[in-house]
């Protein structure tokens, strides 16, 4: 690494051929991070984990995905930058966010969201694995809203993942985010920045979160893919105590306790799979075993589902209980939930609006100004209950007890 950034940015620019965004030109800087193992282990965690077992063409990984994102960041802040001189976008401004963009998701484990929200909470329950943001001042507040926006849920990482998401998994993507970059501007909005849009593109942004929903109704949350990472998960909570992965001065850690030392969790990758799969260790036996059905396709069977407003916790109570006896490690009960982004609520409340002759003023859009025919409500709930049990005879008595489960049962109006 050079010893100033000066130095670096003598050096020219460098072109990556993409697939969803063409030819993409990325700073010296950011190659520099790209060329380092701990961002090239990307290259071997899956976008969308255990969705590769149901979407063939979902073979994407977490690397390309970044790149995308340091690239779509790198664009609406070059827009902001030339439309608004007054502020004060530096290109330090610009790199730091795109950095931010590359880096954004080295934190996530084996198959990405099943090592972060289902094996950790089961393996190190209360665990807290988070990093807090910080270092720009009030008034360039807004450039936190870039890659992740807390505010509102509109970020560059959400418009890369769906087209790219889209893309492999074969659906159309009728969201146009080049055109919501080039109508973005920042607004001071009850004393602080933020990102705001033209109000002709309430639509597109609509548009933008009904695809969110649909990614998580066809895919992100497809009962088969949910049922390959529960057993995945499964497969590793009983392989973790028997892992020995070596970290900083030769410490050795288990699959959860990787997360402690940077030089242990980037050893872990997709590859985990196969060195459970492919292990001759009695100590791994039940975990191969499980991973051994995956390839055999013989999965958890989902019950069936129905909708709820009650929490997991109740249900899996519930659940329980009407086994009279039953085992209920042998099953896995499992709340989904689709929506806009930000639970039930609608996210748009949360946008800031300008118009064609008030720039520089943005406000709240008023929904009956926008359509009478947006949706109502934002959220919806379903509860699935996955069998283990394999046998003929078993699967027969778990669908009877899942049809005879009370809340399962449709209400009569």
């Amino acid at each position: 690494m050079a010893d100033t950034v000066s130095e670096i940015m003598e050096n020219k620019n460098k072109v990556f051929n993409d697939p969803i965004h063409g030819n993409i030109e990325l700073h010296p800087i950011l190659v520099k991070i790209i060329d380092t193992p701990q961002f090239q282990r990307l290259r071997n965690i899956k976008q969308l984990g255990g969705v590769y077992y149901v979407y063939p063409g979902a073979s994407h990984n977490r690397f390309e995905h970044s790149i995308g994102v340091a690239y779509l960041a790198g664009e609406l802040l070059q827009t902001l930058k030339e439309k608004q001189r007054k502020l004060r976008i530096d290109e330090r401004d610009v790199l730091c966010v795109q950095i931010a963009g590359l880096c954004h998701d080295l934190g996530h484990g084996p198959f990405s969201h099943m090592f972060d929200l289902m094996f950790i909470p089961k393996a190190r329950p209360g665990y807290d694995w988070s990093w807090p943001h910080h270092g720009r001042p009030r008034e360039k507040a807004f450039l936190y809203e870039v890659v992740s926006n807390t505010r509102n849920k509109i970020d560059v990482d959400k418009w890369e993942y769906f087209a790219r998401d889209c893309h492999h998994l074969g659906m159309k993507n009728n969201f146009d985010c080049h055109r919501l970059i080039k109508f973005a501007r920042v607004c001071e909005v009850d004393g602080m920045m933020q990102i705001c849009y033209r109000d002709k593109e309430v639509f597109n942004l609509y548009n933008m979160f009904y695809t969110r929903f649909s990614l998580h109704k066809r895919a992100y949350q497809h009962k088969v893919a949910n049922s390959v990472e529960w057993m995945i998960r499964d497969a590793f909570l009983k392989a973790d105590k028997h892992m020995e992965i070596k970290g900083h001065d030769g410490k050795t850690f288990t699959l959860s306790t990787a997360i402690d030392d940077m030089v242990a969790y980037i050893k872990l990758t997709d590859a985990i799979f196969d060195q459970i799969l492919n292990s001759s260790s009695k100590e791994l036996r039940g975990a191969r075993e499980i991973l051994e059905r995956i390839m055999r396709r013989e999965l958890y069977v989902c019950l069936g589902d129905f909708s709820s407003q009650q929490p997991q916790a109740i249900i899996e109570a519930q659940w329980n209980k009407h086994l009279r006896g039953g085992n209920p490690d042998d099953y896995v009960v499992e709340l989904v939930k689709y929506n806009y982004g930000m639970g039930a609520e609608d996210p748009i409340k949360h946008v800031r609006f300008y118009n064609k002759q008030n720039t520089d003023e943005a406000r709240p859009i008023n929904r009956a100004q926008v359509s009478l025919l947006l949706p109502e409500h934002f959220e919806e709930k379903k509860c699935r209950i996955y069998t283990k049990r394999t046998s003929n005879e078993d699967l027969e008595a778990d669908r009877k007890m899942f049809n005879t489960f009370g809340p399962a049962q449709p209400h009569q109006a």
